[in-house]
């Protein structure tokens, strides 16, 4: 959040890349890292948060590869140098960590989708795409158009959209170009016409809509180990991200501290939850100290089951069977209008569908009714996408699935940094302790500061 970033690009030879044929150059200069930027620290008066002024998780605009202008601070944009009727890889990185979403578009140019994270997918070819922390694209840009310079457009949407309408701009420029910034005015917070748009967020993506493409409607180019693609899995768990709201005569008491973030000026504060579990991370590292953890920090049989008529502050360890089908069914339980970034560790997800409850259905029923559609196997696709961040819909949901095959301490959680701090998170502990890999002898032990 404060600057500590870059990317890290793990190149592979072009022959083994499946979309190879899309592009001529990829060049490591043509890699666009998107972060917020607040004109303060990520903690000063937002962590916890102050209640009448500087709270909120909306950035003041953003940066591409740390670079960007805002009122009052004219520093120099980012700038991409291209030679002209050539194809050429762009690398975009969502790189943020608020609850903004952002939309990128570059003028007078189409963007040709051809990886999602890390994994090859069919091409298609859009106007814009938006992204959420944490999530991975690459395009193809044909440059065909006039010798000259154009702006790259990336704007906040989702809360942004109807706030602080946070954007930045970046600079495409061919080589030959009299130009160095592209003539008349700047597109402003609206930016360009899109006929077409991809992984919109909170999108209906059923049926499939020609201007609206989501992650769910593409095709994996890889090969799938057909054990994917059974009618049903072996195991289906629910994660259901929410919030809890609290009273200020809860969050102020005695010898206690509960995690809490204000997400706007004079809102009550909340804890971030999964299954209405606020996640706390233990004391001891899982893989390497399991059993020196105290068994009070584990949630209860009463938290693990969500009967529990109040928040739950405890570690959420969800045990995972090993080598078996797993279906994540990640549904959004807050409803407020938010796309959270739904990230695993260890593991990539192929992505089975996705789209919005229906409204008049509560959550329970929306859940029971998703239950009996997947029951009847009729979400099975042939050719499922794979991702590791996933926007989760407001008042939607994602059907993912994976093969256990990688035991260990898998973290689960929310890519919004606020919401990660205080409790929206899990671990999956994928197989039994046997399983896992053992520390070396003579391992340090948390506490153990002693070079020896």
């Amino acid at each position: 959040m404060d600057g500590i970033i870059g990317s890290l690009i793990i190149r592979q030879p072009r022959s083994l890349d499946a979309n190879n044929r899309y592009y001529e150059a990829d060049l490591p200069s043509h890699v666009i890292l998107v972060t917020d930027w607040f004109h303060n620290t990520s903690s000063d008066g937002r962590w916890p948060g102050l209640r009448l002024h500087d709270s909120g998780q909306l950035p003041d605009t953003f940066l591409l590869n740390g670079k960007g202008r805002a009122p009052g601070f004219q520093a120099p944009l980012a700038e991409f140098v291209v030679k002209p009727n050539t194809r050429y890889r762009f690398r975009f990185i969502g790189g943020t960590c608020l609850v903004c979403p952002f939309q990128v578009s570059i003028e007078g140019h189409q963007l040709t989708l051809i990886s999602m994270d890390k994994s090859a997918v069919e091409p298609i070819t859009v106007d814009s795409f938006a992204a959420v922390p944490g999530e991975r694209y690459d395009f193809v840009i044909e440059t065909s158009k006039a010798v000259s310079s154009y702006w790259i457009h990336v704007k906040g949407i989702g809360p942004c959209e109807t706030t602080t309408k946070a954007y930045q701009l970046g600079v495409l420029r061919y080589e030959g170009s009299r130009n160095p910034r592209p003539s008349g005015r700047t597109p402003g917070y609206e930016g360009y016409r899109y006929n077409r748009i991809f992984n919109l967020p909170n999108a209906d993506c059923n049926p499939i809509n020609r201007s609206i493409i989501c992650i769910s409607h593409l095709n994996n180019k890889d090969t799938i180990n057909p054990v994917l693609l059974a009618k049903k899995p072996d195991v289906r768990i629910l994660l259901a991200p929410g919030f809890k709201d609290y009273q200020l005569t809860e969050l102020f008491q005695t010898g206690k501290y509960l995690r809490h973030f204000l997400p706007i000026p004079n809102a009550p504060p909340l804890a971030a939850t999964i299954n209405n579990i606020s996640n706390v991370l233990p004391s001891s590292p899982l893989l390497s100290q399991y059993r020196d953890i105290p068994r009070d920090e584990f949630c209860s049989e009463e938290c693990l089951n969500n009967h529990s008529p109040i928040l739950c502050n405890c570690l959420d360890l969800i045990p995972v069977p090993k080598n078996q089908l797993i279906e994540l069914v990640i549904a959004d339980s807050g409803g407020v209008g938010l796309t959270h970034p739904m990230h695993l560790h260890g593991y990539c997800y192929y992505v089975m569908a996705q789209g919005v409850f229906p409204a008049e259905l509560s959550f329970d029923e929306s859940i029971q009714f998703l239950n009996q559609e997947l029951n009847s196997g009729l979400q099975v696709r042939p050719h499922p996408p794979m991702k590791d961040t996933v926007p989760l819909p407001s008042k939607g949901y994602f059907v993912l699935r994976i093969y256990s095959d990688n035991p260990g301490f898998w973290f689960f959680h929310c890519h919004f940094l606020y919401h990660h701090q205080t409790g929206m998170s899990a671990v999956l502990q994928v197989g039994d302790l046997l399983d896992m890999v053992s520390p070396p002898f003579g391992f340090p032990k948390c506490g153990n500061f002693l070079n020896n």
